[in-house]
C-alpha cells in the first residue's frame, strides 16, 4: 500500500464505519421482524460497516400494548433473536437489536448486542 494509501484508510484515524438501520416491522410479529433485521444486516457488512445499531424493540414493534404480556409475544421474541443471533455468527459485524424480555414477572426494555 502506498502512504498516501495509508491516510484514506479509516481505521488508521480510529473511525469506525456504523449503519442506522430501521427494518420494516410488522407489529407482534418477531419472525417477520427478525427476517428483516437479518437482511439489513447483510446490507450493513455489504457496506463494509463493523457495527449496526437497530431501534428499540426492532424484535417485537414499538405498539404492542397488551400483547407485551403474552408469553406467545415473549417466546416469538426469543425465537427471532436465535435466528439473528445465528445470522450474526456468519457476519463480521457487531449489531445492537431491541427487544422486550421479561424477567421475574417484569417487563424490560432490553437491547443486545451480538
Amino acid at each position: 500500500m502506498r502512504s498516501g494509501d495509508q491516510f484514506f484508510n479509516l481505521y488508521n484515524h480510529d473511525f469506525v464505519p456504523v449503519a442506522a438501520a430501521t427494518p420494516r416491522v410488522k407489529i407482534a410479529d418477531p419472525a417477520f421482524n427478525a427476517h428483516e433485521t437479518i437482511a439489513l444486516m447483510q446490507k450493513a457488512t455489504d457496506g463494509r460497516s463493523v457495527l449496526a445499531l437497530f431501534p428499540e424493540l426492532a424484535i417485537s414493534a414499538y405498539s404492542c400494548d397488551d400483547l407485551f404480556h403474552q408469553k406467545a409475544l415473549f417466546s416469538g421474541c426469543l425465537a427471532a433473536l436465535e435466528q439473528i443471533l445465528e445470522a450474526s455468527r456468519k457476519l463480521p459485524l457487531i449489531s445492537v437489536v431491541g427487544l422486550p424480555l421479561q424477567v421475574d414477572h417484569l417487563l424490560y426494555n432490553c437491547i443486545t448486542a451480538q
